[in-house]
């Protein structure tokens, strides 16, 4: 039987799950209608990250949660589609630093990202893999109990001591450190050089997408603890401007052109 928290907590994230799916359907339909290929990679690329984005604030964060569901199947689930939620970060990043490039008047290949691209994406790729086959197994050990040992105990093994916490911890950072600071670093200087005003358009949105962000984030772990509606309202809402702005990030890849009125020259 949910509680009254429970239930404003599960319409609160079906609510944000709405937002960021929103968010989603438009930038795949806004793809289908452009022509140049490195703004449709960008419109995919945030479609995709509103998708992940659903499973990170709206699933893993409240959904699930609110429900008071905390098996180890469920835990891994939503842990896997948690890190699965950094590869779109990265392929939006990836397109746009290209598009960057291609936007440039003198063409400058910023960090020698056309050859750190590729190392990178095999980083990421192995460290998934990696990490969702330690999370595999940590899963099935807390199944079944008698599976659990000293050297690969219980819960998984991204914290454990030892050689699989080692690797847990490693891939963790790796997992999440590539995309948020890619991101975060490069992307400024993308925009910055940039000439193109539909790129930098469509920047600006997903920067204030981010920020917002990282306060719904920030306030949901600040207020978790208060247990009331006011500490739901709160991250719920800028959770939902969250997927707006990225609604508005996919929106600013259209090319949009203006002419003057001319009827009423004389």
């Amino acid at each position: 039987m949910l509680s009254d928290y429970n239930i404003e907590a599960l319409i609160g994230g079906l609510l944000v799950l709405a937002s960021y799916l929103y968010a989603a359907f438009w930038a795949f339909n806004i793809r289908k209608g452009l022509t140049v290929k490195l703004y449709r990679n960008q419109a995919l690329g945030i479609g995709l990250v509103a998708i992940g984005l659903a499973f990170f604030a709206a699933v893993f964060d409240q959904l699930i949660p609110s429900t008071g569901f905390g098996s180890e199947v469920a835990n891994f689930i939503t842990f896997a589609l948690l890190f699965f939620a950094t590869l779109p970060l990265f392929y939006w990043t990836d397109q746009s630093l290209q598009a960057a490039q291609q936007s440039d008047p003198l063409e400058r290949d910023q960090f020698h990202w056309s050859k750190v691209r590729k190392i990178l994406w095999i980083i990421l790729c192995v460290g998934l893999i990696t990490d969702v086959t330690l999370d595999t197994t940590s899963m099935i050990v807390c199944t079944f109990p008698t599976l659990s040992s000293a050297s690969y105990p219980c819960p998984a093994p991204n914290f454990a001591p030892g050689l699989f916490g080692v690797l847990g911890i490693v891939f963790f950072f790796a997992i999440w450190g590539i995309p948020l600071t890619t991101s975060a670093i490069l992307l400024p200087f993308a925009w910055r050089r940039s000439n193109d005003i539909t790129f930098r358009r469509h920047l600006k949105w997903f920067a204030i997408a981010a920020i917002s962000l990282g306060f719904s984030t920030v306030s949901a772990g600040y207020l978790s603890s208060m247990n009331n509606m006011i500490s739901l309202a709160i991250p719920d809402v800028l959770y939902l401007l969250t997927g707006y702005f990225l609604f508005r990030s996919a929106r600013a890849v259209v090319p949009l052109y203006r002419f003057k009125d001319k009827t009423n020259i004389a």
